[in-house]
């Protein structure tokens, strides 16, 4: 063990509900890690019991899978010294939960990522029930499909991390139709892959405090602690917080900054008319019969 890992870092990739470390998107991201550097790269493998249909116990047994990682983690510190802040645990939907809790029973993890986080049963929840900043050094999330349960988002929509990406708002992706179930959720790992394959893609994301002021033009310029790269080589070090920015709907997904405006304007119209509608719902729903 200490001669595979010696004094490189190493990356955990924990997939979600429903998946195994067979999904092409594991296979993908494991080796495009191992083509960019020299680490190692543990597959965490719980498929027993995320398959299963009982979403709840799924989430039962993620808390399980979280506590084993963690004492994987103390073991391989234990025989090669690696430190701590070496440990890269990457998540995706239920599995960003799972790393928060190896987080939280071992201090000092150097990094995790949130590929989208799940929202139902974490959603407005405390911190010790979820994934948060507190369960490592550095915390970035990506969020893409935010939207309510009941339009079919499955992504939580509150900041969990140091810094929050919200790619098209956090919700809907671009290139995701209505029947394409899962899209927008997969878009997180399809983004985090492309940004360490394609380094000169750069996912430049502008602070903005939330998505009504994003969406009302109000988050036009980096400001004065300028923006921040979403993906692999995120900035750990510089200003944290809530980010937005724009993607294409097909590879490479990255923007430049006049197809960036255009999709904003896009954003823009589409979520303002969305607005409108849910005001006319709840008119016509508070509406008292004659009689």
């Amino acid at each position: 063990m200490v001669d595979v890992v010696g004094e490189r870092r190493i990356s955990f990739i924990i997939h979600g509900w429903g998946e195994g470390i067979w999904k092409q998107w594991i296979l993908d991201l494991r080796d495009a890690l191992l083509e960019k550097e020299d680490l190692a790269v543990v597959l965490v493998d719980w498929s027993d019991g995320a398959e299963s249909l009982n979403y709840l116990k799924a989430v039962q047994n993620m808390r399980v899978v979280g506590r084993e990682v963690a004492k994987f983690v103390q073991l391989l510190h234990e025989y090669t010294e690696l430190p701590y802040d070496k440990f890269h645990l990457i998540g995706h939907s239920l599995g960003a939960h799972a790393a928060g809790f190896a987080g939280e029973m071992q201090p000092g993890l150097g990094r995790i990522s949130a590929l989208d986080a799940a929202g139902p049963s974490f959603e407005g929840t405390d911190r010790d029930c979820r994934l948060d900043e507190t369960d490592a050094n550095y915390v970035d999330a990506i969020h893409t499909d935010s939207s309510k349960l009941s339009e079919g988002g499955v992504g939580i929509s509150q900041r969990v991390g140091h810094s929050d990406f919200y790619p098209n708002g956090g919700y809907a992706q671009p290139g995701c139709r209505w029947w394409m179930v899962g899209c927008s959720h997969a878009r997180s790992h399809l983004y985090f892959i492309e940004s360490v394959r394609l380094p000169q893609c750069r996912y430049t994301a502008i602070p903005c405090k939330s998505e009504e002021d994003f969406v009302a033009g109000r988050c036009r310029s980096c400001g004065e602690n300028g923006c921040k790269l979403m993906g692999y080589y995120t900035d750990e070090m510089n200003n944290n917080g809530s980010f937005f920015l724009s993607t294409r709907g097909h590879s490479p997904y990255c923007t430049k900054m006049k197809f960036y405006w255009r999709r904003f304007y896009m954003l823009r119209q589409r979520r303002s008319a969305a607005m409108s509608e849910e005001n006319r719902s709840m008119k016509h729903s508070n509406m008292v019969p004659l009689t």
